[in-house]
């Protein structure tokens, strides 16, 4: 009977040519020997009668990945929604108990230390402060009100004094000459101004002077008030 291999058998043992052999010469593999190539993700095999199930797909028809693919995105209901940094987040328990504690009252008298040793505290510093300033108030009075009291006389009588001195030298010029009677009226007038001028100026220096002393408005005392006149006496 003739020897008959296998088709691992077809090669020549020394490493030759294959044998030539008839394909019937040839012996079928056994089932041990066919491999079979088998996906990772097959279902199980079914029995006789059995449909395989249905995969559920997406809308668009595309068939579902692994997890590990896809991601769990698309069964937390969360794909391609980035977070809004605008949109505020519901409270949770936690969040809305801090927020209750930090409008309390007690929360706030220990976070800002509005203790009663504080408001003391803060008392003192307050008027050692208030009194620094005036302090420094009186301070630049005393060496600027001179100077400013000086230029305020100055302004008060630079427009009469300028006047003086302006009908003076036109005085002077027409001397020699026989002005008519418009151009003397107009000159004794400028020179009635002038002093008029003059006393409204003390008058206004006077008040001043009485507006800078407090104890002088203090001793009037108004009694009653009306639209058409005031009564009062002095003390």
């Amino acid at each position: 009977m003739a020897r008959r291999f296998s088709p691992r058998n077809t090669f020549h043992p020394r490493g030759g040519r294959p044998s030539e052999q008839s394909a019937d010469e040839v012996s079928p593999a056994s089932p041990d020997q066919i491999s079979v190539a088998v996906p990772e993700d097959a279902s199980p095999p079914l029995p006789n009668g059995v449909a395989p199930p249905i995969r559920p797909q997406p809308a668009s028809g595309a068939p579902m990945g692994s997890v590990l693919e896809v991601g769990v995105s698309p069964w937390m209901g969360r794909a391609d929604k980035p977070q809004d940094a605008n949109v505020p987040r519901p409270y949770s328990t936690g969040a809305a108990l801090v927020s209750v504690t930090k409008t309390s009252p007690l929360f706030q008298t220990l976070q800002t230390g509005q203790s009663k040793e504080y408001r003391v505290a803060e008392r003192k510093r307050r008027a050692a402060d208030q009194e620094l300033k005036e302090q420094e108030i009186a301070r630049w009075e005393e060496e600027n009100l001179p100077r400013c009291r000086l230029f305020f006389y100055i302004g008060c009588f630079g427009l009469p004094l300028l006047h003086f001195v302006s009908v003076y030298y036109y005085l002077r010029q027409l001397r020699d000459q026989d002005p008519n009677f418009k151009i003397k009226k107009y000159v004794y007038l400028s020179l009635l101004v002038g002093i008029i001028q003059v006393f409204v100026w003390i008058l206004w220096i006077v008040v001043f002077q009485l507006l800078r002393d407090d104890d002088s408005l203090k001793s009037i005392n108004i009694l009653n008030f009306n639209e058409d006149y005031i009564v009062g006496r002095l003390a």
